[in-house]
């Protein structure tokens, strides 16, 4: 079963993106702040985290490279209403594999999610 963890401040946001992504073989875990995040990547062990860019206690490039110490290989995709390829390069130099702006588009999370989970089945 793979786990999912969702780091989002908004926790409407947060349950949509959870309720789209849950099934019968993924168990989605929730974060409304960095710190609980950390914490639960610590003792939950995520496969995938999913994280808000702007969180209340600290920004994606605070939180990847501590999220990456804990589990380096975890894929990190970061979705954020601030689109701006400032940021998108920021994250991914940290760590990030994806970004995604808000609105999101389901269809294409659930793509970028499905492929780094695939990604981390291949030998």
């Amino acid at each position: 079963m793979k786990r999912i963890l969702v780091v989002e401040d908004d926790k409407d946001v947060r349950q949509v993106i959870e309720k789209f992504l849950g099934g019968p073989d993924r168990r989605l875990l929730g974060a409304g702040t960095g710190l609980d995040g950390l914490a639960i990547i610590q003792s939950e062990k995520p496969d995938l985290v999913i994280l808000d860019f702007f969180l209340p206690d600290m920004v994606a490039v605070k939180f990847i490279p501590r999220a990456k110490e804990l589990r380096p290989a975890m894929p990190i995709i970061i979705v954020s209403s601030f689109w701006n390829m400032q940021y998108a390069k920021l994250a991914i130099a940290d760590g990030a594999v994806d970004f995604i702006p808000k609105p999101i588009d389901p269809a294409q999370l659930m793509e970028t999610v499905n492929s780094r989970l695939a990604a981390d089945r291949d030998p």
